[in-house]
């Protein structure tokens, strides 16, 4: 589990390292253990450090937090990082439960910095804006792509149906079974 933790722990303490702001915000809360369990029971604990970062740690019998992530937190982490946040349980102490999610929620990658420590200043501006614009017509694609599937398969194959026909059979359904305990309801009459 450590060099697992080391891999997490590395880019969250460099994004903390570009957001001074994040750093500064949890130094006050240097010493406390956080632990982060998924839902496969994976368990990682961490401390605050005193510069506002990170560092492994075993696990505390009394963490100030623990971080719940839902089973398909690996998923939303790479493509719906907001949903992730959203579903996430965080319970313990409630101003650094609140400081945690601020800071997570918050955190953005410079990520033109790290391509000029590399490439140099107006290359690392051009491979960013590529990079973005690439993302952005990748995550169009993608959209556009599940909208024609989900159009396909409702409206021409015929295999899903549309919610307002799930609709419409439920309610058929309902009185059908309706009528169909009236109807045993009048024959137990009669016959008795």
């Amino acid at each position: 589990m450590d060099a697992l933790q080391q891999l997490f722990l590395a880019p969250l303490n460099h994004l903390l390292r570009q957001n001074a702001w994040a750093g500064e915000r949890l130094a006050r809360h240097a010493g406390a253990t956080v632990l982060l369990r998924t839902a496969d029971r994976a368990v990682f604990s961490f401390a605050i450090e005193q510069n506002g970062g990170f560092r492994a740690c075993e696990p505390a019998s009394g963490p100030a937090v623990t971080i719940e992530l839902p089973a398909d937190f690996l998923v939303r982490l790479l493509t719906d990082r907001s949903g992730l946040l959203a579903s996430a349980h965080l319970s313990g102490r409630a101003e650094l439960a609140e400081s945690l999610a601020f800071v997570l929620r918050n955190l953005r990658w410079d990520s033109e910095a790290d391509l000029a420590r590399v490439f140099g200043d107006i290359p690392a501006r051009r491979l960013d804006q590529l990079a973005r614009r690439s993302l952005a017509q990748t995550r169009d694609v993608a959209g556009r792509s599940i909208s024609n599937l989900n159009e396909y398969l409702t409206d021409e194959s015929g295999l899903v149906l549309h919610s307002s026909d799930f609709a419409s059979f439920i309610a058929a359904r309902s009185a059908l079974e309706r009528d169909l305990a009236q109807l045993e309801q009048r024959l137990t009459t009669l016959s008795t």
